[in-house]
Protein backbone atom coordinates (compact mmCIF):
# COMPACT_ATOMS: atom_id res chain seq x y z
CA UNK A 1 0.00 0.00 0.00
CA UNK A 2 0.73 3.62 -0.56
CA UNK A 3 0.38 6.20 2.28
CA UNK A 4 -0.35 9.92 1.45
CA UNK A 5 0.66 11.84 4.45
CA UNK A 6 -0.51 15.58 4.31
CA UNK A 7 1.96 16.63 6.58
CA UNK A 8 -0.21 19.65 8.74
CA UNK A 9 -2.69 19.41 5.27
CA UNK A 10 -5.98 18.15 4.95
CA UNK A 11 -6.95 15.57 2.42
CA UNK A 12 -10.45 15.21 0.72
CA UNK A 13 -12.21 12.08 0.32
CA UNK A 14 -11.53 10.95 -2.76
CA UNK A 15 -12.69 7.29 -5.19
CA UNK A 16 -9.26 7.18 -5.92
CA UNK A 17 -8.21 6.68 -2.33
CA UNK A 18 -9.31 5.19 1.46
CA UNK A 19 -9.17 8.19 4.15
CA UNK A 20 -9.39 11.39 4.66
CA UNK A 21 -7.71 13.95 6.57
CA UNK A 22 -4.37 13.53 8.07
CA UNK A 23 -3.76 10.50 5.64
CA UNK A 24 -4.84 8.45 2.79
CA UNK A 25 -3.82 5.01 1.72
CA UNK A 26 -3.92 3.30 -1.90
CA UNK A 27 -3.70 -0.28 -3.12
CA UNK A 28 -1.17 -0.22 -5.96
CA UNK A 29 -0.90 -3.28 -8.59
CA UNK A 30 2.79 -3.91 -9.58
CA UNK A 31 4.06 -2.22 -13.01
CA UNK A 32 1.34 0.38 -12.85
CA UNK A 33 1.95 3.72 -12.55
CA UNK A 34 0.59 5.76 -9.25
CA UNK A 35 -2.52 7.38 -11.25
CA UNK A 36 -4.37 10.06 -9.84
CA UNK A 37 -2.81 12.00 -6.73
CA UNK A 38 -4.71 14.75 -4.44
CA UNK A 39 -3.44 17.98 -5.42
CA UNK A 40 -4.90 21.72 -4.84
CA UNK A 41 -6.04 21.64 -8.84
CA UNK A 42 -8.60 19.13 -7.68
CA UNK A 43 -9.52 21.12 -4.35
CA UNK A 44 -8.50 17.25 -2.39
CA UNK A 45 -5.69 18.74 -0.66
CA UNK A 46 -5.32 21.99 0.89
CA UNK A 47 -3.50 23.66 4.14
CA UNK A 48 -4.58 27.25 5.46
CA UNK A 49 -1.80 29.90 4.23
CA UNK A 50 0.50 27.32 2.66
CA UNK A 51 0.08 26.27 -1.40
CA UNK A 52 1.05 22.93 -2.11
CA UNK A 53 4.02 22.30 -3.98
CA UNK A 54 3.73 18.75 -4.32
CA UNK A 55 4.25 14.85 -3.32
CA UNK A 56 7.73 13.87 -1.84
CA UNK A 57 9.60 10.79 -0.87
CA UNK A 58 10.19 12.48 2.90
CA UNK A 59 9.08 14.73 5.18
CA UNK A 60 11.48 17.45 4.41
CA UNK A 61 13.43 17.47 1.02
CA UNK A 62 13.10 13.90 -0.56
CA UNK A 63 12.26 12.73 -4.68
CA UNK A 64 8.96 14.54 -5.82
CA UNK A 65 6.82 12.06 -6.85
CA UNK A 66 3.87 12.19 -9.38
CA UNK A 67 0.70 10.00 -11.07
CA UNK A 68 3.59 8.49 -13.18
CA UNK A 69 5.81 7.23 -11.56
CA UNK A 70 5.49 3.23 -11.88
CA UNK A 71 4.97 0.83 -8.87
CA UNK A 72 7.54 -1.24 -9.52
CA UNK A 73 11.28 -2.74 -8.19
CA UNK A 74 12.85 -0.84 -10.46
CA UNK A 75 11.80 2.87 -9.06
CA UNK A 76 14.10 3.32 -6.37
CA UNK A 77 11.11 5.71 -4.53
CA UNK A 78 9.77 2.65 -3.32
CA UNK A 79 10.45 0.55 -0.28
CA UNK A 80 11.02 -2.99 -1.15
CA UNK A 81 11.23 -6.50 1.05
CA UNK A 82 12.94 -9.42 -0.02
CA UNK A 83 11.91 -11.28 -3.23
CA UNK A 84 10.49 -7.97 -4.89
CA UNK A 85 7.77 -7.97 -1.97
CA UNK A 86 5.83 -4.29 -1.45
CA UNK A 87 6.20 -3.28 2.01
CA UNK A 88 4.69 0.14 2.55
CA UNK A 89 5.73 3.47 1.46
CA UNK A 90 4.20 7.20 2.44
CA UNK A 91 5.11 9.91 0.55
CA UNK A 92 4.44 13.30 2.25
CA UNK A 93 2.81 16.68 0.58
CA UNK A 94 5.42 19.70 0.69
CA UNK A 95 3.85 23.12 1.29
CA UNK A 96 4.91 26.99 1.03
CA UNK A 97 3.50 29.60 2.94
CA UNK A 98 1.28 31.37 0.86
CA UNK A 99 2.40 35.17 -0.16
CA UNK A 100 -0.61 38.11 -0.02
CA UNK A 101 0.14 41.36 -1.76
CA UNK A 102 -1.14 44.36 0.26
CA UNK A 103 -1.94 47.66 -1.31
CA UNK A 104 -1.44 50.82 0.84
CA UNK A 105 -4.14 53.21 0.02
CA UNK A 106 -3.83 56.56 1.90
CA UNK A 107 -7.71 56.79 0.88
CA UNK A 108 -7.81 60.45 -0.47
CA UNK A 109 -7.05 62.33 -3.84
CA UNK A 110 -3.63 62.35 -5.68
CA UNK A 111 -2.21 59.64 -5.18
CA UNK A 112 -4.26 57.17 -3.26
CA UNK A 113 -2.43 53.84 -3.49
CA UNK A 114 1.30 54.69 -1.80
CA UNK A 115 2.98 50.89 -2.28
CA UNK A 116 2.34 47.84 -2.06
CA UNK A 117 3.70 45.28 0.69
CA UNK A 118 3.61 41.60 0.62
CA UNK A 119 3.33 39.18 3.69
CA UNK A 120 3.92 35.85 3.94
CA UNK A 121 1.78 33.56 5.90
CA UNK A 122 3.26 33.19 9.11
CA UNK A 123 6.60 34.56 8.04
CA UNK A 124 6.73 38.55 7.82
CA UNK A 125 6.26 41.36 5.54
CA UNK A 126 8.83 41.91 2.47
CA UNK A 127 9.61 44.83 -0.12
CA UNK A 128 9.86 42.47 -2.70
CA UNK A 129 8.29 39.46 -4.45
CA UNK A 130 9.27 37.91 -7.61
CA UNK A 131 9.42 34.65 -9.06
CA UNK A 132 7.99 33.32 -5.97
CA UNK A 133 10.35 34.49 -3.79
CA UNK A 134 10.28 37.39 -0.77
CA UNK A 135 13.20 39.80 -0.43
CA UNK A 136 13.85 42.55 1.84
CA UNK A 137 12.06 41.98 4.99
CA UNK A 138 9.95 45.22 6.46
CA UNK A 139 9.65 46.31 9.82
CA UNK A 140 8.76 49.23 9.03
CA UNK A 141 7.49 51.37 5.62
CA UNK A 142 8.86 54.82 6.87
CA UNK A 143 12.14 54.27 5.39
CA UNK A 144 11.08 53.19 1.63
CA UNK A 145 8.85 56.66 2.10
CA UNK A 146 5.57 54.94 2.39
CA UNK A 147 4.35 56.76 4.77
CA UNK A 148 1.48 59.44 3.46
CA UNK A 149 1.07 62.68 4.19
CA UNK A 150 -1.16 65.39 4.21
CA UNK A 151 -1.63 68.97 5.19
CA UNK A 152 -3.71 68.93 8.06
CA UNK A 153 -4.05 66.05 8.99
CA UNK A 154 -2.26 63.28 11.47
CA UNK A 155 -1.92 59.79 9.64
CA UNK A 156 -3.10 57.06 12.18
CA UNK A 157 -1.90 54.05 11.01
CA UNK A 158 -2.91 51.64 8.16
CA UNK A 159 -6.01 49.30 8.92
CA UNK A 160 -7.62 46.16 7.33
CA UNK A 161 -11.53 46.93 6.28
CA UNK A 162 -12.32 45.14 9.53
CA UNK A 163 -10.42 47.42 11.44
CA UNK A 164 -7.10 45.60 12.40
CA UNK A 165 -4.08 48.08 12.63
CA UNK A 166 -1.53 46.97 10.27
CA UNK A 167 0.91 49.75 10.16
CA UNK A 168 1.70 52.42 13.20
CA UNK A 169 1.36 56.15 12.79
CA UNK A 170 5.13 55.85 12.91
CA UNK A 171 5.28 53.49 10.05
CA UNK A 172 6.52 50.35 12.04
CA UNK A 173 4.46 46.84 11.22
CA UNK A 174 2.05 45.25 13.63
CA UNK A 175 3.99 42.37 14.24
CA UNK A 176 1.04 40.41 14.87
CA UNK A 177 -0.41 40.46 12.10
CA UNK A 178 1.15 37.98 10.13
CA UNK A 179 -1.97 35.42 9.16
CA UNK A 180 -4.79 36.71 7.07
CA UNK A 181 -8.06 35.39 6.34
CA UNK A 182 -9.19 35.09 2.69
CA UNK A 183 -12.94 34.99 2.33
Amino acid sequence: SLTLDANDGTISANSSWTGSGATATKILTYNTAIGTLPSDETSTISRTGYDFVGWFTAETGGTQIDEDDIFNTTNANFVWGSNNSFLSATIYAHWTPSVYSISLDAGYNSPNNIGEIFLQYNTGFFLHYEDGQVSTALTSIAQYGMVPTRTGYNFLGFYTEGGQQVIDETGAINDGFLTLTTY
